[in-house]
């Protein structure tokens, strides 16, 4: 594309097509002293212009005395050399900025704080050039950048100083050499580098990221921080790189599911850079990214067509892994927690690894994940878990042991993490599950060891009923063996269905099983409950199992 240079013989502005060899200006702006694209026209025009003597201007015939002795027949300073009066043209500018910076033949950074003869290691972590978000690119694009100190004395190059460079920005020294590695570092990583970068605007701080990304969008300032989060949405257009979402929060409280005080949602992409700090040693644990599974944004929230993720029982979270890792540590996750039919919400819980212990791996379809949680989200998230129906054991635990039946039209709403099916917004509900006791364990400090036992199952069923009568729905359990299944089944048809549930429909809360047949047999009794945590109603179903006493050996009974 055309760019505006600055003659360095003449000090006149030109517009170029065909690609010159140029210098280009890196510094830091001072409030009222820069010379603007019309000041420079005007003192063309009038060598006595009052706007010769603003210090922006020694800075403009500096860099062009400067190019101008190696060689080099034009110069570029961003303070003159765009119209910022034309939004479109200052959009443009914008988006090829990455690339004018990379294309010049030499680049200039001026170090107006660093005052001459100061030391170097000392002195050049303090400059303020190294603070500024629009100086990153600055930094990383040019293939040649030469250091100036304020009195336009050379004090080394990029290539020279490149080890304490990296000290002071902590960009991989690989990318300070060669910017064509930049797309190979973890986009959480590259964010890294900004964390503690300032701009005068809100949206520069986005803005000034779009090479380092190889983005281009335009320009809409007044958006504020809209500015950031569209990027994030561009660069994952581009991308499937999952460090995006590797953001470090404070680490998420030890609760349990239906503790005092609920746990924190989160929106699903950072606010600012910053959120990144910590991302500078993020490594991919992948060789290509692009064997991630695909996702893309949608109007529901961010969309997996399949997600693989391991399912966190202690804390009831879904993690799915961003196949990337902190330096030291294990994989970098991101904390789910199951809100609807397909439907998940972020939670704060940081990048720490979960307790393997209590995990299990699951693959789910269609996931969607919420872009963004408001104050009236949340409190949406909150009333979802409304008469939800938690299954539970003092003595066992169920989670090898229970199976939701994936035929039912209810399973999409099953929450393997916390045990529990999301009923809100169902005006009929039943949930099926296949329950294997084999696989149920003895909780520690439990006595009720059970029998040993075929590999067989029974059935579990339950549902809530919804009646003018009263003010909320009434929940009903159901358990059956597998002969009283196949038999409703060969009557009814497929008994999952939703016309069917009304068939099994109960109105008791308790019922019971004697599974199995001689000295191996269980008792199995399954209890629902209602109860209110933070005046918040759920439901439990209890589900305890002993060895029988023998006074239904070899029957398989079922009550209510």
């Amino acid at each position: 594309m055309a760019i505006r240079l600055i003659d360095t013989s003449t000090l006149r502005l030109t517009f170029v097509a065909e690609r010159l060899p140029y210098a280009i200006l890196s510094h830091t702006w001072e409030n009222g002293s820069e010379i603007s694209f019309q000041e420079m026209i005007a003192i063309g025009e009038d060598p006595h212009h009052p706007a010769r003597k603003k210090s922006g201007y020694l800075k403009i015939l500096k860099t062009c005395q400067t190019a101008r002795s190696q060689g080099i027949p034009y110069a570029w300073v961003d303070t003159c050399c765009i119209d910022k009066t034309s939004s479109s043209e200052l959009s443009e500018a914008i988006n090829a900025m990455y690339h004018w910076y990379q294309d010049a033949q030499v680049c200039y950074t001026f170090l107006a704080d660093f005052s001459s003869g100061c030391d170097l290691e000392s002195t050049l972590p303090t400059c303020r050039w190294f603070t500024r978000g629009w100086c990153l690119q600055e930094l990383i694009a040019p293939k040649t950048l030469l250091f100036f100190d304020a009195g336009w004395n050379s004090i080394g190059s990029k290539a020279d100083l490149t080890s304490l460079i990296w000290q002071i920005t902590s960009i991989d020294r690989e990318v300070l050499v060669d910017s064509n590695l930049l797309s190979s570092v973890p986009v959480a990583r590259r964010m890294s580098w900004a964390a503690k970068r300032e701009t005068t605007r809100k949206e520069d701080l986005a803005y000034c990221l779009l090479g380092i990304f190889d983005i281009n969008m335009p320009m809409l300032y007044g958006e504020g921080h809209k500015a950031f989060l569209r990027l994030q949405e561009e660069i994952i257009k581009a991308s499937n790189d999952l460090s995006i979402f590797a953001i470090y929060k404070s680490p998420m409280r030890d609760d349990g599911y239906f503790d005092d005080q609920p746990q924190s949602y989160c929106s699903l992409f950072a606010t600012s850079p910053s959120n990144f700090e910590d991302c500078g040693e993020l490594v991919h644990t992948r060789t290509d990214v692009r064997w991630n599974n695909a996702f893309a944004l949608t109007n529901k929230g961010l969309y997996f067509r399949r997600a693989e993720m391991q399912v966190d029982v202690r804390r009831g979270l879904f993690c799915l892994p961003l196949n990337c890792k902190p330096s030291g540590c294990k994989s970098a996750w991101m904390y789910l927690r199951k809100v609807g039919p397909g439907l998940y919400a972020r939670v704060d819980a940081g990048l720490n690894t979960h307790d393997d212990g209590e995990s299990f791996t699951e693959v789910e379809n269609d996931v969607y994940i919420i872009r963004e949680i408001t104050p009236q989200v949340q409190l949406q998230l909150e009333q979802a878990e409304e008469y939800a129906i938690k299954v539970q054991s003092r003595t066992h635990s169920l989670i090898k042991a229970l199976q939701v039946m994936q035929r039912s039209t209810s399973s999409d709403r099953w929450d393997s993490s916390r045990q529990l099916f999301l009923t809100k917004g169902e005006k009929s509900f039943g949930g099926f599950w296949k329950v294997f006791p084999n696989f149920a364990q003895n909780i520690q400090g439990s006595a009720a060891e059970l029998p040993q036992l075929p590999s067989a199952h029974f059935y579990l069923v339950c549902g809530l009923n919804h009646s003018s009568a009263y003010s909320g729905p009434r929940a009903w359990v159901r358990l059956l063996s597998f002969k009283e299944w196949a038999d409703l089944g060969n009557k009814f048809g497929i008994l999952t269905n939703p016309a069917n549930v009304e068939i099994l429909s109960t109105k008791n809360s308790t019922a019971q099983l004697v599974f199995g047949s001689g000295l191996s047999s269980l008792l199995i009794t399954a209890t629902m409950q209602l109860t209110r945590s933070e005046g918040r109603p759920f439901f439990v179903l209890e589900l305890d199992m002993k060895e029988s006493t023998g006074t239904h050996v070899g029957t398989d009974i079922s009550v209510g």
